[in-house]
């Protein structure tokens, strides 16, 4: 009996082990998470306008490469703003090192006369970036 209790508590260690390994090693390139949100430039004390930021964010073990980003619509297509020039904004290509951050920002209202142009409500489009070697990141919905 107590070589069975043995075994077992053995099985269910190398079972933990080994899913820390799989965890460890999918972790250990890049994992690159995409968000969207509004944001208002401020530059020298003066708030600008609304703009919609995308944010790429690495959270793995190894730097990635953002080649460009842009907005998912529902049917497909995709819709890739110039990046406003404003500080912060990161050119493009850019290398993103581990637990690092990344923004590119367009005029709210850009957005949102390209959501009017495609018949599409801004809470279905999806941010994206582009990633070299991973293709297309994509985010959560607006």
């Amino acid at each position: 009996m107590t070589s069975v209790v043995i075994a077992l508590v053995a099985l269910v260690v190398s079972l933990i082990s080994l899913g820390w390994q799989i965890i460890t090693w999918l972790r250990s390139g890049p994992v690159i998470k995409v968000k969207g949100h509004s944001s208002i430039a401020v530059v020298d004390g003066n708030a600008g306008e609304v703009h919609l930021s995308v944010t790429a964010v690495n959270r793995g073990r190894a730097p990635a490469t953002v080649t460009g980003w842009g907005l998912r619509l529902p049917n497909g297509s995709s819709v890739v703003p110039q990046s406003a020039q404003l500080p912060g904004t990161n050119p493009l290509p850019h290398r993103l090192e581990p637990h690092a951050e990344a923004s590119w920002h367009v005029p709210q209202t850009a957005v949102e006369e390209a959501c009017r142009t495609h018949h599409v409500e801004l809470s279905q489009v999806r941010p994206f970036v582009d990633v070299s070697g991973r293709g297309q990141v994509l985010g959560k919905r607006l």
